[in-house]
């Protein structure tokens, strides 16, 4: 039984490189999950052994009009 690793924010730069790795490395089973213009709902997690977050907001400037996003999204 192969491992199941689901990594959301998989269009990141960290997201692309790290499904590559595992996959190429280890032969790891990866599911994705975009999270750009992503609207929330509920994901079935169940069937995974790990799960990645790597979704963030990167290369923009915190200003007042983003602060609480970008803390939302970061912390």
């Amino acid at each position: 039984m192969s491992t199941r690793i689901l990594i959301t924010g998989a269009g990141s730069y960290i997201g692309e490189k790290a499904k590559i790795y595992l996959t190429e490395k280890y032969g790891y089973q990866i599911d994705t999950i975009p999270t750009q213009n992503y609207e929330p709902k509920k994901e079935d997690f169940i069937g995974y052994d790990v799960v990645y977050n790597v979704a963030g907001i990167a290369h923009i400037k915190e200003t007042d009009e983003n602060r609480q996003l970008y803390y939302a999204v970061n912390r």
